[in-house]
């Protein structure tokens, strides 16, 4: 394609400008044409297209304005599918924006959050449907839409009065879910951008499927809990804000073609406006520089330490020149630390108004508490390997440590079991504490019985605590097991080593890992830990828990010989 009939796109006026690309008519194989205008945002109705941009080869083309404009095969499929008798007035990222002008491609890429919200809604094209699975997810979601509306008439507005379906319920054993997860399985599901769409239908070769059944469906199957009434359900969405480390963090798994855009794709994405911090997208900075920026401004902004939570390294990355302190949110794994919520405050030190300071770009000085050392750490917990074996074969390993516990003995079980798996549980209470407690007495029994009889218990109580062994493994998937010299134990990032310090930095969720650098007084990063405190507690349903280190009812340090300080991370 010669390069003078290529489209040379106008400037874009200094503000809220979009270009919007109005399609027109066609049938067939007739050659797809559409014209591009530029208005304000809000000024004409639009429909946003979603796709995957596959192998970023534009081996076909549109005629716009009489010159043409190269494009992907995905979005050649799409423009012709939605094509009709009459114009429609679209957006599609890779022709209305600019892709060969950087300057603009920032403006525009800053203000995407707000094209997918200003849309009427997203039109969302998966792909060709080559196995015939659309029909057959299709019918499920209809289906599945029964099901949920069944279940909601028969709960209140209580959250938990959902009923859980039965093992025999007939619709868990249909055949159509192995086109469901097949439907799951497209490129488009990893896809960022989308991520920010609210509105939208799925175009599954000739088949449309509803965003708001598929999201009704995920949900019902990822928590076999309720899809609240339309009252809570608004109150709650009213309520409950995502942060944009929030958005950050649970984006993780999507891909970007650009690495830049997981911080330039959801700038406008966060709901904690109070919170506000500018992200100018530049795209002469590599991705490393980026998220070093983005970290640097968040932290002034804020002037919170919540950045920390989100710290997850590999080798890789916890050699790379840059600061631990900066997350690398395209490492594959997860934070040991749980979003900020009533359930989970930030730790708070003895005296007020602490705050991170940056000493220079790379050294970020934030106040906190060195609690421990590690002396024990488990293999890596690997979530296809770990078993009912494996939980018994920690358990004695940790129980045989030569150290002096900060557990009452009668409850170091309870604590260790509790650290397992977060302090969390899953599923209906009732059945979790009897799951533990019979991993409990599993445990104490181990060792303890001939060999033979040994045996015979196995299959018995790997059903008898399957409930737990099986939430343990997504807890634990990818960190250690450890134990600190003082006697506490709890879960850290698969990275850490014996001799790194356990510590608090106040206005996190959790504790953390440090390991001291070359340069004296000043500690990598390795990430957020669950570390049990000392006293248990009994929780309203019965059973014992304990308080993580570091709770305001749980500042074992006080009573140390250790004292808040300045911590130098590097």
């Amino acid at each position: 394609m010669s390069s003078h009939w290529s489209y040379q796109y106008d400037t874009l006026p200094p503000g809220n400008y979009i270009r919007t690309l109005i399609l027109k008519p066609g049938i067939d194989s007739e050659t797809l044409q559409c014209d591009l205008q530029i208005s304000p945002m809000n000024a004409v109705p639009f429909v946003a297209i979603s796709y995957v941009w596959g192998q970023n080869m534009k081996n076909h083309e549109i005629t716009c304005d009489g010159r043409t404009i190269a494009i992907t095969t995905y979005l050649w499929i799409l423009l012709r599918h939605i094509r009709s008798n009459v114009s429609r007035i679209l957006w599609a990222d890779s022709i209305c924006i600019n892709q060969e002008n950087d300057e603009e491609k920032a403006r525009q890429v800053a203000m995407m959050g707000q094209v997918f919200r200003a849309a009427e809604h997203v039109l969302i094209y998966i792909g060709a449907d080559d196995l015939g699975h659309g029909r057959h997810v299709a019918s499920l979601l209809s289906d599945m839409r029964i099901v949920i509306q069944e279940g909601l008439k028969q709960a209140s507005s209580v959250q938990d009065a959902f009923p859980f379906p039965g093992d025999d319920t007939p619709i868990l054993k249909d055949y159509r879910w192995k086109s469901y997860n097949h439907l799951l399985s497209q490129d488009w599901f990893t896809r960022g951008w989308a991520a920010v769409a609210q509105t939208a239908r799925l175009i599954w070769g000739r088949y449309e499927l509803s965003w708001e059944d598929l999201m009704r469906t995920d949900i019902w199957l990822m928590r076999r809990a309720p899809i609240l009434r339309d009252v809570v359900r608004s109150r709650i969405e009213e309520d409950v804000k995502h942060s944009l480390l929030d958005v950050l963090g649970a984006a993780k798994d999507l891909n970007f073609y650009d690495k830049r855009d997981r911080i330039f794709a959801f700038a406008e994405v966060a709901q904690d406006y109070e919170r506000h911090v500018p992200v100018h997208p530049d795209y002469k900075a590599h991705t490393l520089q980026v998220y070093h920026r983005f970290s640097i401004d968040f932290i002034r902004s804020t002037r919170d330490t919540e950045i920390l939570d989100g710290v997850y390294h590999t080798e890789r990355s916890l050699s790379h020149n840059c600061p631990s302190w900066v997350p690398r949110w395209d490492n594959e794994g997860t934070t040991l630390a749980p979003s900020r919520s009533s359930d989970w405050m930030p730790l708070k030190p003895l005296k007020l108004d602490v705050q991170p300071t940056l000493v220079s770009d790379n050294i970020l000085r934030v106040p906190g508490v060195f609690t421990d050392t590690i002396v024990y750490i488990s293999e890596i917990f690997d979530d296809s390997a770990t078993s009912l074996e494996t939980i018994r074969g920690l358990w004695n390993s940790v129980n045989f440590l030569t150290v002096e516990w900060a557990y009452p003995t009668a409850h170091r079980i309870d604590a260790f079991l509790d650290k397992l798996v977060r302090g969390m549980f899953d599923g209906k209470w009732e059945t979790w504490k009897e799951s533990r407690a019979n991993l409990a007495h599993d445990l104490q029994d181990n060792g303890l019985i001939p060999a033979e009889t040994a045996r015979i218990r196995v299959d018995v109580n790997e059903m008898a605590t399957s409930q737990y062994v099986t939430f343990a493994k997504l807890m634990t998937q990818s960190t250690r097991f450890v134990v600190t010299k003082r006697g506490y134990m709890g879960l850290a990032p698969q990275l850490t080593r014996i001799g790194d310090a356990t510590a608090i930095i106040f206005s996190c969720v959790t504790s953390c890992v440090l390991r001291e650098a070359v340069d004296v007084q000043q500690y990598q990063c390795i990430g957020p830990a669950w570390i049990a405190g000392a006293q248990p507690r009994n929780s309203d349903g019965g059973g014992v828990h304990f308080r993580q280190l570091g709770d305001e009812r749980s500042r074992d340090w006080i009573y140390w010989d250790v004292k808040e300080q300045d911590i130098d991370l590097c």
